[in-house]
């Protein structure tokens, strides 16, 4: 989004006379001149380099952990339902059954699922392929139980803070939960369901906790209308609220 912002700013600067077209072969010039001279500078060991910087002069180790989490964001941020198989088989290899990388592809994993919901579907699609493999079935299950350890932990401590970020946070749990009962992989959604709904209170003096309604209602949108016509005898009691 930034980079097509940037090419229609210019756009316009250009159609406006304020800027003569680029000269591509002085560009290309410059931009040889850059990676063939690039330096890089005694700095501070805390000062921001750029990747490319270090690339140019062969100060970057494509095997190093920054390396391998700049690489898991990567894969997981064009993460399609196309190519969810692929991005499986490029990004096993790079954890190579190390525990600290695997705890930082399934955080990563997480973290991704439930702050981008309209993505979440693929997210949960992606741990469903995972048991589909031999030997990763347990991967899977890390996954899940991470999720639903996450989901516990909100639904028995919800918190009094009603403001927009923390909604979103009870909100996207909640939605990729609903998405793994969905595809099948987790399997405890009656149980889930009854968790939520027994968190309503029926007495009129007893207040509604905003986060356990807003959970419920993106559960019951992201579960599927299977899950919802089999357990419609859970459901009435919302009517009763």
């Amino acid at each position: 989004r930034g980079y097509t912002l940037l090419k229609n700013y210019l756009k316009e600067m250009r159609d406006s006379g304020m800027v003569n077209n680029f000269n591509s072969r002085n560009y290309q010039i410059m931009k040889n001149l850059q990676s063939n001279n690039a330096t890089l500078l005694e700095a501070d060991k805390n000062s921001f380099v750029p990747t490319i910087l270090r690339k140019n002069v062969d100060e970057w180790d494509e095997n190093s952990e920054l390396a391998f989490e700049m690489n898991t964001k990567t894969i997981l941020n064009r993460l399609t339902p196309q190519n969810i198989d692929a991005s499986i088989h490029e990004l096993l290899p790079k954890i190579n059954s190390d525990p600290q990388r695997l705890e930082f592809m399934i955080e990563t994993l997480i973290h991704k699922a439930t702050t981008e919901k309209s993505f979440s579907h693929v997210y949960a699609d992606f741990v469903k392929h995972l048991t589909y493999l031999e030997g990763e079935k347990e991967l899977a299950a890390r996954i899940i139980s991470s999720a639903d350890e996450s989901y516990n932990n909100l639904v028995l401590n919800a918190s009094s803070d009603n403001s927009d970020n923390e909604s979103e946070i009870y909100i996207g749990c909640a939605t990729f939960i609903g998405n793994l009962v969905k595809n099948g992989t987790l399997t405890k959604g009656q149980t889930i369901l009854s968790q939520l709904i027994e968190r309503l209170p029926v007495e009129e003096d007893t207040p509604l906790n905003t986060h356990i309604i807003e959970m419920l209602f993106n559960f019951i949108k992201s579960v599927g209308d299977d899950f919802i016509q089999q357990n419609k005898k859970q459901l009435e009691k919302i009517d009763e609220v």
